[in-house]
Order: C-alpha cells, then structure tokens, then sequence
C-alpha cells in the first residue's frame, strides 16, 4: 500500500518524460486528406527538414483552401523558420506559381520532435476576379521510413500519410485514405517535381481518382487526362501500383505529360517525374 502511495505520488508530482527533439538533418512528409468525397479542399502536402545546426526548419507545403460554391483552389511554397527549443515553429509561406491564383499566403505552425510533426495550415489564396479562397485545417508528418510488414489486406477506413523517393527539393508527400469498407482508395494525392523541359512550375500535385483495392490488399490504375492550361493543351498519364502491408502500403508511381500547341498540335514540352517510389503509414 505504501509503494503504491508512493507511485500515485510520482505520477502526480513528476512530469511526463519530454519527447526527443528531431536531429539535425531529419526529414518528415505528410499533409492532410479531406474527409469529404465531393470535393478535395483542405487536403495538405507538407515537407519538413531539420537544419543542420538542429535550430532551423525548412518548409514546403501545398494547401487547398475552400473557395465559393464547393470549390477549392491550390496554394504552395517554401520557408524557413527558427525552431524553438520545445520544437514548435512558425513560417509564412508565399508563392504565385499556381495558374489563375493572383496571390498566395500560407501560415504553417505546428511542433515537430523525433517522432514526427504537427499543426495547423491557414491559407488564403486570391484567385481572378478577385474572389479569395481560404480554410484552416490540421495537418501531420511522419519520418521518411516506409513500413516493413508483411502484405495485407487494406486497412479499412485508415488516414495514411507518407513521402515518394523525390527527394530533391522536398521531401513530398504521399497521402491516402481508404474507403470504410477497404475495398477501394477513395482519396490520395501526391506531389512531384515533373521534370518539364519548358513549364513553369516545375513541381505539381496530382489529386488521384477512387482506385478499387483487391481482397490481398494489391492495387493498380491508370490515370489519364488532358487539360488546357497556360496556352499549352497538356495530355497527362499518371501510373501506380502498390501493396498494402502491415501498418502502411509501399508502391510505385510515374507521371508524365505531353504537350501541345492547341494552334498548331505541334509538342512544345515534355514532362517526366520517372518512376518515383512511395511509402505511407497508418495514422488514423
């Protein structure tokens, strides 16, 4: 009874052990992903990286604030803040590369220790007609370090976040969510520098459509589409396959683009990100 006393003591009296701080040089990758199936607003991709002298991070981060009518609109960018000593950040984000936005801010704060990151994304984008699109959502990182299971069926229901193999510049991340029933993806997004010839931006987020889930948990789709876009007529294919495996899904993904002169047809550009590979892990 008495050491029992002693214990309840301890509990009360001592704080609860302070996580470790994320070393120099780490890297973390994730975002968010909506919940809602008619729309894809207040989904995230954030990277984080860890200054070499463990007192700075770098930010990247591509947010999709809710405009009028359902719609959303993307903002994105990078920059660097101080970390403080208890892990916790803040850092503006600006940038224009996104067609038809005007003008673009993104406040990212969150904490960030040896297990991962956190917080919160206000972004507020100003699109043409001066209409301003805006949301503030939560989002999650976790280390570059894919799941080492064996296969598995798909986690039903499950918030996967992760990262590509495209490091340079990034990291960028790989998030999804399965359906509740596990039989199909019904929301991912990926970021990934194309390395266009001509186009500007050189990086760009893909919002995959609801890809079906077999019963060993394997998966395969191929995406494809054409957009006009900056006086170009851009023809896109995006190609994933993966494999859910204990506590996450590894995979592969490549997206390339050809485009055209709507005038005269002629390739002006070709695009290739090259066969990237993914991880993610089950956060929720």
């Amino acid at each position: 009874m008495r050491r029992l006393g002693c214990l309840l003591l301890l509990a009360l009296t001592c704080p609860p052990a302070a996580a470790a701080q994320a070393p120099p040089g780490a890297q973390f990758a994730g975002g968010s992903i909506t919940p809602s199936l008619n729309n894809l607003d207040r989904s995230s991709d954030v990277g984080i990286t860890v200054g070499a002298d463990g007192r700075s991070v770098t930010v990247r981060a591509m947010a999709a604030p809710r405009c009028a009518r359902t719609r959303f609109t993307e903002g994105d960018g990078r920059g660097t803040a101080r970390l403080a000593a208890d892990g916790s950040f803040a850092v503006t984000v600006r940038g224009r590369r996104q067609v038809g936005a005007r003008r673009q801010r993104l406040r990212v704060t969150g904490t960030v220790d040896a297990a991962g990151a956190r917080g919160t994304i206000r972004a507020v984008v100003r699109i043409s007609g001066g209409r301003v699109c805006r949301s503030t959502f939560p989002w999650r990182a976790v280390p570059l370090t894919p799941p080492a299971g064996a296969p598995t069926a798909a986690p039903a229901g499950a918030l996967l976040l992760g990262s590509t193999s495209d490091s340079a510049r990034g990291p960028f991340g790989f998030n999804l969510r399965v359906s509740a029933d596990g039989r199909r993806i019904d929301r991912s997004l990926f970021t990934a520098r194309r390395g266009c010839r001509r186009a500007v931006p050189p990086e760009e987020t893909n919002y995959n459509p609801r890809i079906a889930i077999r019963p060993d948990g394997s998966f395969a789709n191929t995406e494809l589409w054409r957009v006009r876009i900056g006086g170009r007529l851009e023809r896109s294919r995006v190609v994933i396959t993966g494999q859910f495996v204990a506590g996450g899904v590894t995979g592969t993904v490549r997206w390339t683009v050809v485009a055209r002169s709507p005038r005269t047809g002629r390739v002006v550009d070709r695009c290739d990100t090259g066969p990237l590979t993914f991880s993610a892990v089950v956060v929720g």
